[in-house]
C-alpha cells in the first residue's frame, strides 16, 4: 500500500517472487484512472522484450489500462526508447542510412569488409598477434562507438585497442565509419549516439523530460553504466517522478562488458521494501535472507509455499553431460507429480551463446551442458517435462534426445 500510494520518486527493493511486476501494473492502473494530460505521459523502461510484453499484456486487459499503450505514453525497453527518441533521429538528421541495428548482422558485415584485400594493413598486422581467426572475428565484430565522443573500441576486447593516434586505431576507426555509412550498427552504438546527441542538442533532454511526468524503471539491478547516465541526465528528480523497481541483491557484477560494478542508480531515492514472496515458503525464505549481502533484507516466505530441499550439484568437466539427467531425477524425487504436470520444469542457463572465448572458463554456455545445442538455430533454452513417461526417460536421457526440447520465443 505504501508503494501504491507513493507519488514521489522512490526505489522499491523487491525480493525474489515478491510480485513486483504485478505491483507495477497495479500502479499504472491507478495512474490511468486519473490521467487527464493529453501531452504528457508515463514512461516505463524495461530491459527485455519479455518484460515489456508482460506489462503490455496486463495493460491490454481493460480499456482504461490500454490508454497507457498510446501516445503520449511509452512502454518499452531501454534500447527501444534510446532508438526512438534520440539515436535514430540523430542519424537520420545526418542523412545516414539505417540498414540494421543488430550485433550479429553487424559482425557479419564487418568481417566481410575487413577481409578485403589490401585494406586496413596496420589493423591486420596488429590483429594477427591477438589470436586465431575466431578471436579476430570476435574483435572485429565487436567494434563499437563507446561514448559521446564516438570513440571506437571493441566490446569483445576488454584490453583495449591501440592508442587513438596509431595507424592501427585509424584503420579500425575507418572500418567502423565505413560500416556506419552503410547503415550497420551494434546495439550499443545507439547509446553512444544518444550521448553524442544530448551533448550537441541539450534542448532535446528538456523536451523529453517535459514529455514524461512519471518514469518507471523495471529491474533496476540490470541497468548498465550508460543507461544510468542517460536516466540521470534525462529525468532529474526535480522535474519528474522516477520510481525504480529492482533487487540490489540480484545484481550481476562484471559478467558482461557493460555491467555496473556499483550501480549508481541505487540509493539515490527513498527506499521502500517489498519483502513478501509467493515463490517459496518460510524455510527457504529464511535461508535466502542470509544471502542478501548487497542490501540486507528479511524475506517473508508464503505460509503455504513449497519448502523443498535446496540442492547444489558439484560436477567435474567430464561429468557435465550428467547434470540435466540428475536434475530430472531430483524433480521426480522432490516435486509431486500434480505440481509438475501443471507447471513447466525448466533447465535455465545464463548464456545460450558464447560472446567471448575466455581461457579456462568452464562451463561457458548451455551448449556445454547439452551437446549439440546450436544457439543460431534454437529458439528455446527450456527443457520441458510434459508427462510422467518422458520424465522417467530423462533418467537415461542423452543430449541427442530431441522431443524434450520445445521451440519457444526466448525469454
Amino acid at each position: 500500500m505504501a508503494i501504491l500510494g507513493c507519488d514521489n520518486s522512490c526505489e522499491v527493493q523487491s525480493g525474489p517472487g515478491s510480485g513486483k511486476t504485478t505491483l507495477l501494473t497495479a500502479k499504472l492502473a491507478l495512474l490511468s484512472e486519473c490521467w487527464r494530460d493529453a501531452h504528457r505521459g508515463v514512461c516505463v523502461l524495461s530491459h527485455t522484450n519479455v518484460a515489456r510484453r508482460e506489462i503490455e499484456d496486463r495493460l491490454a486487459s481493460s480499456a482504461s489500462l490500454r490508454r497507457l499503450l498510446d501516445h503520449p505514453h511509452f512502454i518499452g525497453t531501454f534500447q527501444a526508447f534510446v532508438d526512438q527518441f534520440i539515436a535514430l533521429p540523430f542519424l537520420r538528421q545526418r542523412d545516414l542510412p539505417i540498414t540494421a541495428v543488430d550485433n550479429e548482422r553487424f559482425a557479419r558485415r564487418a568481417w566481410a569488409a575487413y577481409i578485403t584485400a589490401g585494406v586496413y594493413p596496420s589493423a591486420k598486422g596488429w590483429l594477427k598477434h591477438r589470436g586465431d581467426e575466431t578471436r579476430i572475428r570476435q574483435i572485429i565484430g565487436g567494434l563499437r562507438y563507446a561514448d559521446g565522443e564516438l570513440r571506437v573500441d571493441s566490446a569483445n576486447y576488454p584490453a583495449g585497442l591501440p592508442a587513438p593516434k596509431s595507424a592501427t586505431y585509424g584503420d579500425l576507426r575507418n572500418l567502423k565509419h565505413r560500416l556506419a555509412k552503410q547503415g550497420y550498427f551494434r546495439f550499443d552504438d545507439m547509446y553512444a549516439m544518444a550521448e553524442r546527441t544530448l551533448s550537441k542538442l541539450p534542448y532535446l533532454a528538456t523536451a523529453i523530460r517535459d514529455r514524461f511526468a512519471w518514469v518507471f524503471v523495471d529491474e533496476l539491478q540490470d541497468t548498465s553504466a550508460v543507461q544510468c547516465r542517460l536516466i540521470e541526465q534525462l529525468f532529474p528528480a526535480s522535474h519528474c517522478v522516477v520510481q525504480c523497481f529492482g533487487d540490489k541483491n540480484q545484481t550481476i557484477f562484471n559478467l558482461d562488458e557493460d555491467a555496473v560494478v556499483a550501480p549508481k542508480l541505487f540509493g539515490k531515492r527513498p527506499v521502500l521494501p517489498l519483502s513478501s514472496t509467493r515463490r517459496f515458503g518460510p524455510a527457504i525464505a529464511g535461508l535466502a535472507s542470509r544471502f542478501t549481502a548487497a542490501a540486507k533484507q528479511t524475506l517473508v516466505g508464503h505460509p503455504t509455499g513449497p519448502s523443498r530441499r535446496n540442492t547444489i550439484f558439484l560436477f567435474s568437466r567430464a561429468a557435465i553431460n550428467q547434470v540435466v539427467p540428475r536434475f530430472a531425477n531430483l524433480v521426480l524425487a522432490e516435486v509431486p507429480p500434480e505440481t509438475w504436470r501443471k507447471r513447466e520444469v525448466c533447465v535455465v542457463a545464463s548464456r545460450k551463446k558464447v560472446r567471448v572465448l575466455k581461457r579456462d572458463h568452464f562451463p561457458l554456455s548451455l551448449g556445454d551442458y547439452w551437446g549439440g545445442f546450436d544457439p543460431d538455430t534454437a529458439v528455446s533454452r527450456r527443457i520441458l517435462i510434459p508427462s510422467s513417461d518422458l520424465c522417467k526417460k530423462l533418467g537415461n536421457v542423452r543430449p541427442s534426445l530431441g522431443p524434450a526440447l520445445k521451440r519457444r520465443t526466448p525469454s
